[in-house]
């Protein structure tokens, strides 16, 4: 079983013991201008971003676990990882349950893997069936996660999508509001 106290003095040799997927990720190169780290150093710094919530620095450790297996070269010469985050979610089911994670928790960390790239809300009515559907709380752990793996990324990335996600969080915050 691991607990919160895992991540506050987060040991990367331990880590790569306990979840030894992740070892696929070292080394795994990101040749996109979004990316400056490969996929592992670019997941530790998203683990150190989020909130000490276990259930998002779990989803933070596993949210590009995918990207190895669906990484390829594109007709623009970049990388891309298409279908990473369902990939990613059925090899974090594997280890979620292995690291004993009570199903509750392990059914919104896949949620969260699956959905962390996936723009929601885009207008109001949007935003609000999206919290109908998967609860405030969950939204806003999705937003946090978005925000964090968001601000891992090239800074000219993150200066051209950081805003539309604030756009996004706003909305978010207005439909609580109602």
């Amino acid at each position: 079983m691991i607990d919160i106290e895992f991540f506050r003095d987060l040991d990367l040799e331990n880590l790569l013991l306990l979840v030894p997927e992740l070892v696929e990720t070292v080394g795994c190169k990101q040749n996109h201008p979004g990316h400056n780290w490969d996929v592992f150093i670019h997941t530790i710094k998203v683990v150190e971003q989020v909130p000490m919530d276990l259930t998002l620095k779990l989803a933070a450790l596993l949210h590009d676990i995918g990207k190895p297996e669906s990484k390829v070269i594109g007709e623009d010469g970049f990388d891309h990882f298409w279908g990473h985050e369902e990939i990613g979610a059925q090899k974090a089911e594997s280890i979620l349950k292995r690291l004993n994670i009570d199903e509750s928790q392990m059914n919104a960390i896949l949620v969260l893997v699956r959905l962390h790239d996936t723009k929601i809300g885009s207008n109001l009515s949007e935003m609000e069936r999206a919290i109908h559907k998967y609860g405030k709380n969950f939204i806003g752990k999705l937003l946090v996660l978005q925000q964090a793996d968001l601000i891992c990324h090239s800074e000219d990335y993150c200066a051209r999508k950081l805003p539309k996600w604030q756009e996004i969080y706003d909305l978010y915050q207005t439909a609580l509001e109602l």
